[in-house]
């Protein structure tokens, strides 16, 4: 933005755009300079970069709404019954064991080693 002085003095001393902008910039880079600030405040932005949503950004989004869906679609679905556990099975075997010819060889079982006089 051109300042008052450039204003008054166009009338007088006619000079191109391209002048009074050199002439800011370097008025700006010799305050910036004076008062010891960096080169680049971040006050202008570049016009040409789009300042849209990318893809990253529209990601996000898509997983919001597939989140917020299913969520939706769940929450007036009664919760599923709790099917309970079958208790432990209580299971005899019966083992067999064979010598080298593949005849039995017999075991006792547990009732058999239970006598009355041996509890």
């Amino acid at each position: 933005m051109p300042r008052q002085e450039h204003e008054d003095h166009n009338k007088y001393f006619p000079r191109t755009k391209a002048r009074y902008e050199r002439d800011d910039k370097l008025y700006e880079e010799a305050m910036r300079k004076g008062l010891d600030l960096p080169e680049e405040m971040g006050f202008n932005q570049n016009l040409r970069q789009s300042s849209g949503m990318g893809w990253k950004e529209l990601a996000v989004i898509g997983a919001m709404l597939l989140g917020g869906t299913a969520l939706w679609s769940s929450a007036g679905k009664a919760p599923a019954p709790v099917v309970p556990l079958p208790g432990p099975v209580d299971s005899e075997y019966e083992i067999r064991f064979f010598d080298a010819d593949g005849n039995p060889i017999h075991v006792p079982s547990e009732a058999e080693f239970k006598r009355p006089d041996n509890p």
